[in-house]
């Protein structure tokens, strides 16, 4: 089985079996399953332990489709680029395009604005170039954590800011880097009505 599919399969086990507890609000009626995108821009640091010199630093991109489940949990497929970390100090250049999949839960602070978390799975593919050798690739699974604010500007539009972390991008060929990302998102809900967040 390929990569993408293990992810998918993960992805899909992982939200069937949380589907039974987010279908259903507060006052017990049922809540329909509404499809939203996502785009996000940030900043990352790559943070490699082996690398005694300042971390290397890129802008990163997101985009995100998914299905929101209840007023609170949403499910999310996505393609994430990591723009082109280079150190100065070794003329090494590295490229990562990471697909990601995870699961979102929002906490309400007060009508509009809410905290959330995320957490899922990031397949990665690397390609990493020192000058005058050859380009190494390398791909592979690695753990993905967002926690953020959100706010919701409409029914149907939700601005978010977050940071994210993604652990040991590579491996013993290319070496290993931990992402720490800053991303500014902007979400558009179909279907969505209601304006105020409301919490279980």
């Amino acid at each position: 089985m390929k990569y993408q599919d293990k992810l998918l399969a993960l992805s899909i086990s992982l939200a069937m079996t949380a589907m039974p507890a987010m279908a259903a609000s507060k006052d017990g009626q049922s809540f329909s399953l509404k499809p939203f995108v996502s785009a996000s821009v940030g900043y990352q640091l790559g943070q490699d332990q082996a690398y005694s010199h300042n971390a290397p630093a890129g802008m990163l991109y997101q985009l995100n489709g998914g299905v929101q489940f209840s007023k609170n949990w949403r499910w999310d497929l996505g393609y994430l680029h990591h723009d082109n970390l280079h150190a100065d100090a070794t003329s090494v250049t590295v490229n990562t395009s990471l697909f990601e999949s995870a699961v979102r839960y929002d906490w309400v602070l007060h009508n509009n604005l809410s905290l959330y978390g995320r957490l899922g799975l990031a397949h990665w593919n690397m390609d990493k170039t020192k000058s005058s050798l050859d380009t190494l690739k390398a791909k592979g699974f690695s753990p993905l954590g967002e926690v953020g604010v959100n706010y919701r500007l409409t029914p149907s539009v939700d601005l978010s800011l977050g940071y994210q972390y993604i652990n040991a991008i590579g491996n013993s060929d290319t070496g290993k880097y931990d992402s720490h990302g800053v991303l500014f998102g902007l979400a558009y809900t179909f279907g969505r009505k209601e304006q105020n967040l409301v919490s279980f």
